[in-house]
Parts: structure tokens; sequence; C-alpha cells
């Protein structure tokens, strides 16, 4: 426990932060990049690209084709720029997300740990 209250972690939890202050009506956009942003310090860390390639997975902001053109009654619902599903899919997996990132914490080989 005293190396995950180590201060050289703190701009991970930083980080994490963002996690806590998604709900509805967050902007998907703002999501996206606290999530990018902390996938990217995760991958400077040790075993950090693997852990931080299974955060992105589930922090990925989900795409949409655009049925527009072709009359689809349900093309609006999903691609008119509501967040909703995309704060839904964070809500979900943010326990995982926390759990894979405490994994992360044992694998940093820091002086005096």
């Amino acid at each position: 426990l005293r190396a995950i209250l180590d201060p050289r972690f703190h701009p991970l939890f930083l980080r994490l932060r963002f996690l806590e202050a998604v709900g509805p009506g967050t902007d998907g956009g703002a999501i996206a990049a606290g999530a990018a942003e902390m996938v990217g310090l995760m991958r400077g860390l040790r075993q950090g690209q693997l852990y931080a390639d299974l955060v992105d997975e589930l922090l990925r902001r989900p795409t949409y084709l655009d049925f527009s053109g072709l009359g689809e009654p349900g093309w609006q619902s999903c691609c008119s720029g509501d967040d909703e599903p995309y704060y839904e899919q964070v809500r979900r997996v943010r326990g995982r997300v926390l759990e894979l990132v405490l994994e992360l914490l044992a694998y940093q080989d820091w002086p005096g740990t």
C-alpha cells in the first residue's frame, strides 16, 4: 500500500480523476481527451504498453457509420452527437480501468519500494 501512495504515482492518479467526473451530460470529447492523456502516461511506465492498450480498448469512444444518405430512421439517434452511450460505457468499465492501473503499479521498480 505504501508504494501506491508514493508521490511518484501522483501524476497517474491525477489523470484517473477524470473517470470520477464522468456523468450524464459529460462531453464525449472531454472523456476521450482524459482517456488519451491517461493512456499516454501509462505507456511510459514499465509494462505500460500492455496495460495502456487494455485501458485504451475499454475507454475507446464508440464510432458509428453514418447512414444519413440511406434514409435509415435510426441513424440520427446514434450519430447525432449524443454522448450518452459513451458515458454509459465509461461508467460500466471504470472499475476495471482502476483495477488495471493498480495492477500496473505492481510492475514499477522504484528505488526504495
